[in-house]
């Protein structure tokens, strides 16, 4: 007897999956502050072995710093989208940040936290680490 597991989106998967697709597009096309748009007004950023980085004006400092420093992809691949009640939900996966040539510059995990405000889940504790 052979057993499969299918997988079957959850709506704060798919809704998830609509802002992570946004998010590579805005990076992609240079648009930080799209980027940031995505997070709360309160948001924590947490890139390895940086300090905090809070609020949306830090992101988009961030993704600017992350552009000049050479990474001009970023890929996210979800794993796991569970909604906790109320307004929240976490996501958690991978993340790959690709050069310009297309060679990985760090590939990664992450883990974030996500607030729904008017309607919309936005990111609220973003962090991610390398895998070595």
């Amino acid at each position: 007897m052979e057993f499969f597991l299918t997988f079957i989106p959850t709506d704060i998967y798919k809704e998830i999956d609509v802002v992570r697709g946004k998010l590579e597009e805005a990076f992609a096309a240079k648009r930080f502050e799209d980027v940031s748009k995505l997070y709360t007004e309160d948001c924590r950023f947490m890139p390895p072995g940086q300090p905090l980085i809070s609020g949306r004006e830090g992101v988009c400092a961030a993704a600017t710093q992350m552009w000049t420093g050479g990474i001009r992809t970023i890929k996210l691949e979800m794993e796991e989208a569970v909604g906790l009640g109320g307004d929240w939900a976490y996501s958690r996966g991978f993340v790959t940040f690709l050069l310009e040539d297309g060679s990985v510059a760090m590939p990664g995990k992450y883990f974030a936290l996500w607030k729904r405000v008017d309607g919309q889940l936005q990111l609220f504790t973003d962090i991610f680490n390398r895998i070595k």
